[in-house]
């Protein structure tokens, strides 16, 4: 009996709960195909995206609701998916038809994109010493040594949200920040994407007649440090993604860089005595050591490709190269560039 009753429970059906099919997905996805080509063959004027995409939440709602009613029992729950995939095509494309003024008039309100600001920043201090840090925001930056002016900083700046711009004076010496925030919100409104490009670069210059510890972070956008004509006792460059020119000023001080993904042509100091780190990432990396310089290269190389002009003779190969100039430690004015390289290239010539 046992046996049979064994036996009758490996025959059994198991029934398994499925879910209905959802028509969600290939709708909507054969929806926005119609409504590009619609739009490429020129049959229909300019589709509204801006509002579509300032409506992209309800987008997440559809979808949930689609979840909800699927769990309905077969076939309601594939009619109901049905019904809100219909009803999200039929929204977005009434959005997509119609000029943004009479979407949301429509629904009495009015969305706006998140301000840009263009400002003036200015900053003087009876000082000798001043320690600067600037976070350099997304439109780029030019950076440069300010002439006729008796101010430690000065210039305009851009920004979409929050201006940080803190100023202080101890004694003989000045700290500065500046910096800009942007909210999450910023970005995830899609008006802003279309009004970012009203932001123009910064446009900054840093006093040189006061020695400076300078401290700059780069993001996405390009910079030109040109640091030639500045007084600098230490030098800190953080690289993102923007591409960045810098031209450092003679003098006795090191400095520490720190570069990503974008490219950097770099200009080594004219004269004075230096110790420079340099990380690299997978950005092309471009070095221009001056005649007047002797320089001796420790390289960790990485797998990019490195290459030094003729005036260096490899002391040392393997994964730690040694490079030198013949002038090299007894010459006043020399460089000492200790290379930490990623994938990128890193290039050493003349100007």
């Amino acid at each position: 009996m046992s046996e049979l009753k064994e036996e009758q429970k490996s025959v059994e059906r198991v029934y398994v709960r499925r879910h209905s099919p959802s028509w969600f997905g290939p709708i909507l996805l054969i929806s926005i195909g119609v409504y590009f080509l619609l739009q490429n063959l020129g049959l229909v004027s300019e589709l509204n995206w801006v509002a579509a995409l300032q409506l992209w939440p309800l987008l997440l709602i559809f979808a949930g609701i689609n979840i909800i009613v699927r769990q309905a029992p077969r076939p309601f729950g594939s009619l109901l998916s049905l019904v809100v995939a219909l009803l999200t095509v039929a929204v977005f494309g009434y959005v997509l038809f119609s000029d943004s003024e009479t979407v949301f008039s429509r629904f009495g309100f009015q969305p706006t994109p998140a301000a840009v600001h263009r400002e003036p920043v200015e900053y003087a201090a009876d000082v000798s010493q001043a320690s600067v840090t600037i976070d350099f925001g997304a439109p780029g930056a030019d950076l440069y040594a300010l002439s006729d002016s008796s101010s430690l900083i000065q210039g305009e700046i851009s920004y979409g949200n929050e201006l940080i711009f803190e100023t202080d004076a101890t004694g003989d010496r000045a700290t500065i920040r500046l910096e800009t925030q942007d909210s999450p919100g910023f970005f995830l409104n899609p008006a802003t994407w279309f009004t970012w490009g009203d932001l123009t670069r910064w446009d900054l210059g840093l006093s040189p007649d006061v020695e400076m510890d300078l401290r700059l972070d780069v993001g996405s956008g390009s910079v030109d440090l040109d640091l030639s004509e500045l007084a600098l006792t230490s030098l800190e460059v953080d690289g993102g993604s923007g591409s960045i020119t810098v031209a450092m000023p003679a003098g006795n001080y090191d400095a520490n860089y720190d570069f990503g993904s974008g490219s950097v042509h770099l200009t080594l100091p004219a004269g004075g005595r230096h110790e420079i780190d340099l990380t690299s990432g997978s950005g092309a990396i471009s070095i221009q050591l001056p005649a007047s310089m002797e320089a001796r290269i420790e390289l960790d190389s990485g797998s990019g490709s490195f290459s030094a002009d003729s005036r260096f003779d490899q002391i040392s190969g393997g994964d730690a190269e040694v490079w030198e100039t013949d002038g090299y430690g007894d010459n006043a004015n020399q460089v000492t560039l200790f290379l930490d390289q990623g994938s990128g290239s890193i290039s050493i010539g003349r100007p």
